[in-house]
Formats: C-alpha cells, sequence, structure tokens
C-alpha cells in the first residue's frame, strides 16, 4: 500500500486504505443481500 502514497504520509494512506475498504464492504454486503432477496 506504500506506493500508493507519498512519504510522509503512511498514516493519511493507512487511513484512507480503512476508508475505502469499509466502503467496499458496504457495498459489498448491500448488493450481496439485493442479489439474496
Amino acid at each position: 500500500m506504500r506506493l500508493l502514497v507519498p512519504d510522509g504520509y503512511e498514516v493519511d494512506g493507512y487511513v484512507v486504505m480503512v476508508v475505502v475498504g469499509a466502503a467496499v464492504g458496504a457495498v459489498g454486503g448491500a448488493l450481496d443481500e439485493r442479489s439474496r432477496g
């Protein structure tokens, strides 16, 4: 993940990774619920 953030922004990159992961999980869960009917 370090390649995606410039030097000195490791923490920001980590926060972004967590936020993106949470968003993807929420979207994936919603789609999963919908596909299951």
